[in-house]
């Protein structure tokens, strides 16, 4: 591994110096605070594809939430015949919560999501549409900041 402060190789420790933490040499670990070894970066790839969102942890994916996943989720619950009470009781949420995904304000991420569909027997995502990078003119495409800046 390469120092981050001299660009050496062999940098084996963790160093905070003026609020960042950074890998380090040992010559440079004296301008620091050293904070422990180095660890090495994972290659596996299964690994990088994990992103942590607060308290949760989930795998990117191909799927994407739902466009209306709020009707989804109304309707599904209304032909369960629970109220945004019961749901939000059974989800353990608060009853803003469901109101505001059922309104399309809140998009439900992580633990959120799983538990609602779980709760209600529905899918909130679906496979991402991926382009062809092919289009047939300026109407199929979206708009550039080439499109509307003028250049003086």
């Amino acid at each position: 591994m390469e120092c981050e402060v001299c660009g050496s190789s062999g940098a084996s420790k963790i160093a905070e110096l003026e609020g960042s933490e950074l890998r380090v040499c040992e010559d440079c670990s004296s301008l620091g605070t050293v904070k422990s070894k180095a660890r090495k970066i994972t290659k596996n790839p299964e690994q990088r594809t994990k992103i942590s969102s607060g308290s949760s942890t989930f795998r990117v994916s191909d799927k994407v939430l739902k466009r209306d996943y709020g009707k989804v989720v109304r309707k599904a619950r209304e032909d369960s015949g629970l109220t945004m009470r019961e749901l939000s009781e059974n989800i353990s949420e608060k009853e803003s919560v469901v109101r505001r995904i059922e309104n399309e304000r809140l998009k439900p991420g992580g633990d959120l999501s799983k538990k609602i569909e779980r709760e209600l027997d529905i899918d909130l995502f679906e496979k991402a549409e991926t382009g062809s990078g092919v289009t047939g003119g300026k109407k199929d495409r979206n708009l550039t900041i080439g499109d509307v800046a003028k250049v003086k």
